[in-house]
């Protein structure tokens, strides 16, 4: 599975969430005998405020629209939405619900539920209703409707947001903006742009958020930074402040340098951190170098991280006292991170080795994991010989840094070693060595990613899959062999793994192997190999994407959404308590309760610790391979217009949508580049401090219900 939105260039790969393929239960005749009546009139009429939408719009809004109501109670049409929803059904119950319940709430969750089907799949239909609803006369389902079409990001959708980009309620506004910055056209650009000019502050934070979806080196890209910098100047409100950062960091502008020079000191610790991390992002300069290293000060732990990342990249020997002073920062990510930036100053070798050698004996496992790493990079030849004390450690964490530091050195010297660790009895350390092995092709190390790529663990397998990818294996037996053989927890991800490899290898045997892919009772394997196919010319054919699920259990309040229950996970750092949303993310919520009432995460690891981003854990492998579901099939997306802050339970997943599991990570700051594409069950009550505190290797020791 991927990672949250992985904070790093490049995307930290993990396992999918289920293997069994989805099984349908004939939705569309469950709910066809449900919906009879004549239903209650939409309502509410627009009106008109920002300055510039007239040069987005091109007409009029359309007049409103009635529908049909049925006869079934509220409570009911949600239980039947809620099937319906997890089954991704092609769209007929959902549609007759949509249009004809008198009941709001029903509306709105019909909405939410038809924003979930693939565009691809479901357009037709689904698009032009979800258009309608944003006439109802409910504001709630109007935004529901605007969200749910910025979630197809469909094209076709454009129309229809211009012409409500001025609903009175800046609830509907908000969404219609968040869309219109999914769908990205330029009129709809022009829309978001606009909306900077909103009264609401709602509706501005999504327009100064937008934007970070839209490529940097876009011809009105100038413009686009320009006009956030001249709003994040006026400080109108700091959240619209912070995410007005936010965007700039991730489109690496460097005409927000003097912005983000300012607000290194600003009054919010959101604003500081993006800000810090803005100067991280671009060419160092003297000022920015000083910049980052006065970060390293901040009593904010977070802020302290990017100030470090930023100096990895654009370290001096003047900045040498301050990582220095770092190494004896409270929090083991600061420490970890010095380390890293020590390591890139190689101009200091002698001065750096022996503070490095001093963070070799931190209390912290993942504190000298990453000194070893950075002594590798800093003198790999040299550091050989030490580091093959490392495999005698008894903590796998700090194996595992060996092992990736292993990748670090010349080619001689790293390939035994990495063949060494690749035998480590911890599957984490196992599969750190075989995708280190990619920088380093040569006729043993090939020899024994095969060898790993036709065993019988689907998670050390996706490593070697990805290591022969690298490396442009083209050897497409072995690519069949591995598809063969994968049917574990991460199965289905080393099998579409396998197919995006084989779409890179021209000839007859890929080609074969492509059109057998589309026979795989996974979709997103399909989908990959129908994509390839496409690539070559071929038709597509095989299975609708959409197909559905195992047969719901019986519906409780876990599904209903009746309530949010509240738990607590207790942890070798103290104790975290959560209310989950059973109203939002009702399976997610059941799938969390029902895997904790079997014990399921007794014992299990914190096996990814991103700091100032996530902590993820609930792996049964251990390695961020594992992942089970109470029915075995992986969880439908729920997401929502929620956003991710601090402290926000998230659901992992890797590039197909619908592979939740039993893995969760926690959010250390607000990440808006989640928001959207992440489901979102949970939110921290309390434990802050704990959850700061938690490093790679911490351990669970019960997850318990509260009420």
């Amino acid at each position: 599975m991927n990672d949250p939105g992985c904070e790093q260039t490049a995307m930290v790969r993990h396992p999918a969430r289920g293997e069994r393929g989805p099984r349908p239960i004939g939705p569309a005749a469950l709910v066809t005998s449900l919906v009879i009546g004549l239903a209650a009139p939409f309502g509410a009429s627009c009106g008109a405020f920002e300055h510039g939408l007239d040069q987005a719009r091109g007409e009029e809004a359309p007049a409103r629209t009635q529908g049909l109501a049925p006869a079934l109670p509220a409570q009911d049409a949600l239980t039947t939405i809620a099937r319906l929803e997890d089954a991704r059904s092609d769209g007929d119950g959902l549609l007759a619900i949509l249009c004809a319940s008198p009941d709001a709430a029903v509306r709105e969750r019909a909405a939410t539920a038809l924003g979930r089907l693939p565009a691809r799949l479901y357009g037709a239909e689904v698009t032009p209703a979800l258009e309608r609803a944003l006439d109802d006369g409910a504001p709630e389902v109007r935004a529901a409707a605007a969200f749910a079409l910025g979630m197809r990001a469909d094209p076709a959708a454009e129309g229809a947001l211009l012409e409500h980009a001025r609903d009175p309620d800046p609830r509907v506004r908000a969404r219609v903006v968040e869309a219109a910055s999914k769908v990205g056209t330029g009129r709809l650009r022009t829309l978001v742009l606009a909306a900077l000019e909103d009264p609401s502050a709602e509706v501005r934070v999504e327009a100064v958020t937008g934007p970070h979806r839209w490529a940097s080196d876009a011809q009105d890209a100038g413009e686009v930074d320009r006009a956030l910098i001249a709003h994040a100047r006026r400080g109108q409100d700091p959240q619209v402040l912070w995410r007005a950062l936010f965007t700039l960091e991730r489109r690496g502008s460097a005409d927000a340098r003097d912005l983000f020079l300012d607000c290194t000191a600003a009054p919010t610790a959101e604003a500081r951190i993006f800000a810090v991390k803005g100067l991280a992002r671009l060419a160092p300069d003297a000022a920015g170098r000083e910049a980052l290293e006065a970060a390293l000060a901040s009593p904010d732990w977070r802020v302290a991280c990017e100030g470090l990342r930023g100096l990895e990249r654009a370290a001096h020997a003047t900045s040498i006292p301050a990582l220095e002073t770092a190494l004896g920062h409270p929090s083991s990510h600061v420490r970890g991170l010095a380390c890293s930036a020590l390591g890139s100053l190689e101009s200091e070798r002698e001065r750096v080795w022996a503070l490095l050698r001093r963070a070799r004996g931190d209390e912290s496992a993942s504190v000298r994991a990453a000194a070893l790493v950075a002594q590798a990079r800093l003198d790999g030849a040299r550091f050989a010989p030490e580091l093959r004390n490392a495999a005698l450690e008894h903590d796998p964490l700090v194996r595992a840094g060996a092992a990736a530091a292993a990748a670090e050195l010349p080619a001689e010297m790293a390939v035994p070693q990495l063949l060494a660790f690749s035998h480590d009895s911890d599957r984490a350390v196992a599969g750190a060595a075989i995708e280190g092995l990619a920088g380093h092709a040569s006729v043993e190390a090939r020899a024994r990613v095969v060898e790993v790529a036709r065993g019988e663990d689907d998670g050390l397998r996706l490593a070697a899959l990805l290591t022969l990818r690298a490396w442009n294996d083209g050897d497409v037996a072995v690519l069949r062999a591995a598809f063969a053989l994968s049917t574990g927890d991460a199965g289905s991800e080393a099998r579409f793994t396998a197919v995006e490899s084989a779409a890179r290898i021209p000839g007859a045997d890929s080609l074969a192997f492509l059109r057998a892919a589309l026979d795989d009772p996974h979709a997103y394997v399909r989908e990959v190999a129908s994509a390839a196919l496409a690539e070559r010319g071929e038709p597509a054919r095989g299975r609708r994407a959409g197909s559905a699920p195992t047969e719901l259990p019986p519906l409780d309040a876990g599904w209903r959404g009746d309530g949010r229950p509240r738990v607590e996970i207790v942890t070798t750092r103290g104790t975290l308590a959560f209310e989950l949303f059973a109203d939002e993310a009702p399976v997610h919520v059941f799938n969390f309760l029902t895997l904790a009432a079997q014990d399921h995460y007794d014992g299990l690891s914190f096996h990814r610790v991103v700091p100032d981003f996530v902590v993820q854990g609930g792996c049964h492998r251990g390695d961020g391979n594992g992942s089970v579901t109470w029915r075995g099939d992986a969880l439908r997306h729920e997401i929502s217009p929620r956003k991710f802050t601090r402290g926000t339970l998230g659901m992992p997943r890797n590039e197909y949508l619908e592979s939740g599991g039993s893995q969760f990570f926690v959010t250390h700051r607000p990440t808006p580049h989640l928001d959207g594409l992440y489901t979102i069950f949970g939110q921290l009550a309390r434990g802050e401090a704990v959850l700061d505190a938690l490093e790679a290797g911490d351990r669970i020791l019960d997850v318990r219900r509260l009420d």
